[in-house]
C-alpha cells in the first residue's frame, strides 16, 4: 500500500487512454508548465469522470517538453508527412501506433536498443 506514486505513463499505456494525449506527435511545445496546464483540462474535461486508475485518486498530470524528432539527414521532420516518408525509430506505443497507422515504417524498441540502433545507422552513413 502506498501513499502516492509517480508512474510514467507509457508504462501503462495498455490501461489507460488520457494521458497518453501528451505522447501523440507534433501536440506540444517547449514549456513543461504550459503542456502540463493542457493536459491536465483536457484529461478533466474528456477523462475525469471515466475512473482509469480504478478508484485511485489522480491529483495532477505533469509533461516533459516535447520529444524531438531527429533526423540522420538534412532534411527536418517537422509533420507528420515528413516522418511517415522515412523509416523511422520510435518507442511502442504512441507515437509508434501514429507513424503506422498513417502508413509509416516504424522500427519499435525499449529506448535502451537506440544506442544500438543509432550506432548502426551512424556507421553506415556516408562520411559528413
Amino acid at each position: 500500500m502506498f501513499d502516492a506514486s509517480l508512474v510514467f505513463n507509457g508504462f501503462i499505456a495498455n490501461k489507460v487512454a488520457g494521458p497518453m494525449v501528451a505522447m501523440n506527435p507534433f501536440t506540444s511545445i517547449a514549456s513543461s508548465l504550459a503542456n502540463s496546464v493542457a493536459l491536465w483540462r483536457t484529461y478533466d474535461e474528456f477523462f475525469g469522470d471515466i475512473d482509469e486508475y480504478e478508484g485511485v485518486k489522480l491529483p495532477g498530470l505533469a509533461v516533459n517538453p516535447g520529444a524531438n524528432f531527429y533526423s540522420m539527414t538534412d532534411q527536418p521532420i517537422l509533420n507528420l508527412s515528413d516522418a511517415t516518408n522515412r523509416k523511422m525509430w520510435a518507442l511502442p506505443g504512441g507515437t509508434a501506433n501514429i507513424l503506422k497507422a498513417n502508413g509509416g515504417a516504424v522500427v519499435s524498441g525499449p529506448a535502451a536498443q537506440m544506442t544500438e540502433i543509432v550506432s548502426v545507422a551512424l556507421s553506415m552513413a556516408p562520411s559528413l
